[in-house]
């Protein structure tokens, strides 16, 4: 399986940009898509959960890409969270991998 998420650039539509993003934009998004996932949850409605889901991880990339654009290693990053949650006692089933192209 593999799956495709986007770093978007600009709406042709809005006209909005995530060129000039901002952590206050993100936090907005990020509040509004988990509402409306909670809210699909709530319904049990499984495609809307999977819809609102993914909306939620579209958000989780523009993070991405604003820490990258402050220069932060996402990869150094990644690598710390994994060992947080091994050290909590997690094991892992698989992994997702992630390529930017």
């Amino acid at each position: 399986m593999k799956l495709k998420l986007m770093i978007l650039d600009k709406n042709i539509i809005t006209g909005e940009s995530n060129q000039n993003d901002s952590w206050e934009r993100v936090s907005n998004k990020l509040e509004e898509e988990y509402k409306e996932l909670q809210e699909a949850i709530t319904e049990g409605d499984r495609h809307h959960i999977s819809e609102e889901a993914f909306d939620v991880a579209q958000v989780l990339v523009r993070i991405f890409v604003l820490l990258g654009k402050e220069k932060y290693d996402l990869l150094q990053l990644n690598r710390r969270h994994n060992k947080k949650l091994v050290n909590r006692g997690w094991k892992e089933s698989k992994f997702i991998n992630i390529f930017i192209k």
